[in-house]
């Protein structure tokens, strides 16, 4: 028989299947399957319907990080019609809002939003907005100054390498990038600066040292604008996401080329 654990107050893994504590008893949002554990009412977490769901799923080592904390604010871009929005509200919510939670879901179809304002009127804390996610000036009226857990479900061009993906492939620097990230080129200039061009947009003025390049570095989400910075080599990283595009909603200023993020391995006890 299949090991039941707890990720959270409101999510349970039984076996393969994730499920989420009803904030809506007696009530299913898409057609999933409810069920009773201890006398409360659980619904499935369809990964096929669900990208974070299917993350969840697939997620073995990881699956706590993913999860916002219950009560955040969360801001959720390309919010669809409430598959994943709905869960999410059971674990950050609950039932009434009692954990003082807020979801703020932003999706550009109309007809999605008209779900939306169906789905917040059972589910308290929920705020449907509409609107384009690449125009953060339109609706980010709605957002506070910063929220504790993002997630963009929307079309984006990524790369994600992993611990293990960094070292089978031999990635020891940002110069590794070119052989294996498509449309990344980093490259050595003057013998002290490294240059990353993401579909040709890099650092146009790369004599100027203290020049801002076309390319957004972060480290664990801090911006660090130095060039020189690009120099150090991966060590103890968890994974590395190389971001296509302009970035501006997202990341702000300094990421018209993409975003390059390198996520640190969080300390343990071994």
């Amino acid at each position: 028989m299949a090991k039941k654990r707890r990720l959270s107050w409101a999510v349970m893994v039984d076996g393969r299947s994730i499920w989420t504590l009803n904030a809506v008893p007696k009530r299913s949002q898409y057609g999933e399957s409810l069920r009773k554990f201890r006398g409360d009412e659980y619904r499935r977490w369809d990964p096929t319907r669900s990208k974070l769901g299917a993350g969840l799923s697939r997620s073995r080592q990881s699956q706590y990080e993913l999860l916002p904390n219950e009560g955040d604010t969360c801001l959720y871009l390309g919010a669809g019609h409430g598959t994943s929005i709905s869960h999410l509200h059971d674990h950050v919510c609950g039932a009434n809002n009692v954990k003082g939670g807020r979801i703020i879901a932003v999706d550009l179809s109309p007809r999605c939003l008209r779900d939306l304002v169906h789905l917040s009127t059972l589910r308290p804390g929920l705020v449907p907005v509409l609107g384009d996610a690449r125009k953060h000036a339109a609706w980010g009226i709605m957002v506070a100054n910063k929220v504790d857990w993002l997630l963009q479900d929307v079309s984006q061009a990524v790369s994600a390498l992993s611990e293990f993906d960094l070292e089978t492939k031999n990635i020891e620097s940002f110069v590794d990038l070119s052989a294996i990230v498509p449309g990344v080129t980093v490259a050595k200039n003057e013998g002290y600066k490294t240059v990353i061009s993401i579909r040709g947009v890099g650092n146009e003025t790369n004599q100027n040292a203290i020049a801002a390049p076309s390319v957004a570095f972060h480290i664990d989400g801090v911006f660090i604008a130095s060039p020189f910075s690009l120099l150090t080599d991966f060590m103890d990283i968890e994974r590395v996401e190389v971001l296509r595009g302009p970035q501006g909603t997202l990341f702000g200023q300094n990421s018209t080329g993409g975003a390059v993020n390198v996520i640190s391995k969080k300390p343990t006890t071994d």
